[in-house]
């Protein structure tokens, strides 16, 4: 049986398991805290660090928040394997077999082929760590008072550079050409970070259960076969998102660089906002 095989039928086992605690609720709980630690390094980068520019901000918010998206899944693995090591006491001391946490593991080795045998996870030791997933905000923290106060003195503009127009343009409900692109690129950035959470937590089931395979039943994996090609959860977590952390970077730099460019009295997507009213 090859790897590639055991691997697939293990994930299965892992979603059927796994799928009782709601891990698309436990996800929504890791992409919370990614989204609340993107939030507040935004905040510290503006307001402690002086760092205004929202296209250097965001997308740099956005990947310390993916360091600590990673960081939650691995305690999250952590969890799952001091729970696993807790039923393989249990089983142990009662003379059952695991119950519901045991898994269908090939023997490897020996001259014949594979033969299904009952495996209750737990074992080996875990080591590993984070640097995600995916986050940024438009906002940088100010309250609304003060960001009224910040540009009220400012004349109202259409915005300069990028959307800079070259001749009249007409409006509707009082937003111009130049105004509707600046707003489209806000809703663009919102809607890409949305849209990123949204996925991770529909896709849970199938992200937890190949994390919980590499992350917790690696290392009896690793008696047959090469430990390296049993994967390491890092990895696959890497492999499920790095095309969300790809766009989102590209949306937050492009959009921070625009918006700056043509607002550059704005520091936060909340001032533009407030400068196109």
């Amino acid at each position: 049986m090859s790897v590639q095989t055991v691997r697939e039928r293990l994930v299965e086992q892992a979603k059927k398991r796994l799928s009782p605690n709601l891990p698309r609720l436990q996800m929504f709980g890791i992409v919370l805290i990614t989204a609340l630690s993107g939030f507040l390094v935004s905040f510290t980068l503006y307001r402690g660090l002086g760092l205004s520019h929202m296209g250097y901000r965001y997308p740099l918010s956005m990947l310390v928040a993916y360091g600590v998206f990673l960081f939650c899944v691995w305690q999250w693995i952590k969890y799952q394997r001091r729970k696993t090591d807790a039923y393989r006491e249990k089983a142990t001391k009662g003379g059952s077999s695991g119950g519901d946490w045991s898994f269908d593991m090939p023997r490897w080795g020996g001259s014949g082929g594979s033969t299904g045998s009952d495996f209750k996870p737990g074992g080996g030791s875990f080591g590993g760590g984070g640097a995600g997933g995916s986050w940024a905000s438009g906002s940088s923290g100010i309250s609304q008072s003060e960001a009224f106060a910040s540009v009220e003195a400012l004349p109202k503009t259409s915005g300069s550079g990028w959307f800079s127009g070259k001749g009249g343009s007409g409006g509707i409900g009082g937003i111009d050409l130049d105004d509707g692109a600046a707003l489209l690129i806000i809703v663009l950035i919102v809607g890409a970070i949305l849209a990123a959470f949204s996925y991770i937590i529909w896709a849970a089931p199938g992200i937890l259960a190949e994390v919980f395979v590499d992350g917790v039943l690696a290392s009896t994996l690793a008696r047959g076969i090469r430990e390296e090609e049993t994967g390491h959860w890092l990895w696959t977590v890497f492999r499920k998102t790095w095309w969300i952390l790809t766009l989102l970077l590209v949306v937050l730099g492009w959009g921070g660089l625009a918006l700056q460019e043509a607002f550059p009295q704005a520091h936060t997507l909340a001032q533009v906002l407030l400068m196109l009213e």
